[in-house]
Formats: C-alpha cells, sequence, structure tokens
C-alpha cells in the first residue's frame, strides 16, 4: 500500500482513508488502539491498531504481558501451550 498524506485538521484530528481500514481489518464500530512506538532512529511514531480486549485463542482478558502473534493477541496462559506443544 502507497503512504498517503493527511492534514491534521483545526480539532487536531486525522481522517484516515477507508482503503487503509480495509486493509487493518477494521469496521464502523471497532475499537482502536493508539500508541507511541519508537523507530530504528528513535523517533516517535504513531500506531493505530484494531483492539482486541481478549485472547484470540481462548478469549480471556489479556493483560500487560499478552503477546502479538500474527496480528493477534495472545495470553501468556496460551503462548506456554503452544510453546509445550499442548494446543
Amino acid at each position: 500500500m502507497k503512504g498517503i498524506i493527511r492534514n491534521v485538521d483545526g480539532r487536531k484530528r486525522v481522517l484516515i482513508p477507508a482503503s487503509v481500514l480495509r486493509a487493518a481489518n477494521i469496521e464502523t464500530g471497532d475499537a482502536v488502539g493508539v500508541y507511541l512506538e519508537k523507530d530504528v532512529e528513535g523517533n516517535p511514531v504513531i500506531v493505530l491498531s484494531k483492539y482486541e480486549s481478549g485472547c484470540f485463542l481462548c478469549g480471556n482478558p489479556l493483560n500487560d504481558q499478552a503477546s502479538k502473534i500474527n496480528d493477534h493477541y495472545v495470553c501468556v496462559n496460551c503462548v506456554n501451550q503452544l510453546k509445550a506443544g499442548n494446543p
């Protein structure tokens, strides 16, 4: 996907093109997470992702130890089970 440039409006908002939302599998009404990361040079990067409130595999609530695997969040318990070979 090519980069798309958008201006910040007077209310500090940015319109995200529908093509970008579709590519991220974000639909109307979905919750999204917005957070900052740093690139390899230490510059801040805004990250927007579809918010998942539970583990992709078991549905249990996630905590700060969840892992992101193929764009899905997985709880520690499921990660440990996968590592042990117990699906």
